[in-house]
């Protein structure tokens, strides 16, 4: 790392403050419920078959976006294209504001950064509606001195305009700001490509073979104060 000095941290939400994993098993009966009512749960597929598949979809394919784990359900056979995507994608929003579940750690975290005088950001992809409520239900919504998401058409990660846009209403070069997230393409790529210091969170323990991997990786955001102590 250069000799720039750390002013704030930009988060990324799911799997790196939300427990995406964790929050999907607590809304996925409401899920199963929308999947019945289509009548797209296929004749042999267990209510049971079809969560075991969408926890692996989503932890292996969600940073492509949805398209790619409705793809995968269907093509596997444990979701009928009766449930065209844009129902399907309707009902994940609908059990998504359900519940949410937060890392242990999240809160007390954001809290021991703030005490430090950083900037807190929250640059996320998702849809505002679903963040913002996300936000709520974990009690994060007033947490961030800046949250972002983009509107529809508007550049989003892992393009650098979308960083830039962070790092300038914090009133922060982007050298001095580290971006957390798990996202090896969306998060650090879009980092590195817009000057910040990335960080990997490695919740879901996945990274593309021959990607360049991030400076820093930790096991959770509940280490960044002890990376932090390390940087300055």
């Amino acid at each position: 790392m250069s000799g720039a000095t750390i002013r704030g941290v930009v988060f990324d939400l799911d799997n790196t403050l939300f427990d995406r994993q964790a929050t999907l098993r607590l809304v996925f009966p409401t899920l199963l419920a929308a999947v019945k009512a289509a009548g797209a749960l296929p004749d042999g597929v267990s209510g049971d078959d079809l969560a075991a598949g969408w926890f692996d979809a989503d932890r292996r394919l969600c940073m492509y976006g949805w398209p790619r784990v409705y793809g995968d359900l269907v093509e596997k056979g444990l979701l009928s294209p009766a449930m065209p995507f844009e129902d399907y994608a309707g009902a994940v929003l609908a059990a998504f504001g359900t519940g949410a579940v937060r890392y242990d750690y999240a809160a007390g975290t954001l809290e021991t950064l703030r005490g430090r005088g950083l900037a807190l950001g929250l640059l996320t992809n998702g849809f505002e509606e679903l963040q913002m409520t996300k936000l709520r239900l974990i009690g994060l919504e007033n947490a961030f001195d800046v949250i972002l998401t983009p509107a529809p058409g508007e550049k989003k990660k892992p393009d650098p305009d979308f960083f830039l846009k962070m790092a300038e209403r914090l009133g922060c070069p982007p050298e001095t700001l580290l971006y957390v997230g798990d996202d090896p393409f969306n998060d650090v790529g879009g980092a590195y490509a817009a000057g910040y210091v990335p960080v990997w969170v490695k919740t879901s323990g996945i990274w593309p073979e021959g990607r360049k991997r991030a400076p820093y990786e930790i096991a959770n955001v509940g280490e960044l104060p002890a990376l932090l102590d390390r940087l300055t």
